[in-house]
């Protein structure tokens, strides 16, 4: 999926990710897996939409759903995360809706969405504030885990 500035780039495992962030993640993420830290790693874990026993389609017949970036356990919690870029407002338009949806289906799984910090030298638009960095610090629901 095409990402706004974004270039393609490979993690040390051969993952060719949709930008430099994902990438990063992914190296952190199998860190942490070879530590012990999280298990179950899976890249790109898709997830259909299924609402009353029926799959939810496009016009077209294709199915809907949300393909996230990471899906692993830590702690015996389910956790899936979606990189996105530092500027929220760069996000695609439809993904408020999509994370809305996968939330209310899928319960079980707690959605984490990356940010990197922006880089020194990049001038921030008054009213747009930068959320967490892509290492080990994770923002999610507005508090730092």
């Amino acid at each position: 999926m095409k990402k706004w500035k974004a270039k393609k780039a490979y993690c040390a495992e051969g993952h060719k990710h949709d930008s430099l962030s994902e990438a990063k993640r992914c190296d952190q993420l199998h860190e942490m897996l070879r530590r012990g830290d999280i298990s179950d790693l899976i890249v790109w874990p898709q997830f259909f939409f299924v609402i009353n026993g029926r799959q939810v389609k496009h016009d077209n017949g294709r199915r809907l759903g949300v393909k996230l970036d990471f899906g692993y356990v830590q702690h015996g919690r389910e956790i899936v995360e979606d990189v996105k870029g530092s500027n929220k407002a760069m996000d695609s338009r439809d993904w408020p809706i999509r994370k809305a949806v996968f939330r209310a289906l899928f319960p079980t799984y707690e959605l984490r969405e990356i940010r990197p910090e922006r880089r020194k030298g990049v001038t921030q638009r008054p009213g747009h504030a930068t959320t967490a960095a892509c290492d080990d610090d994770i923002e999610m629901k507005g508090k730092k885990q």
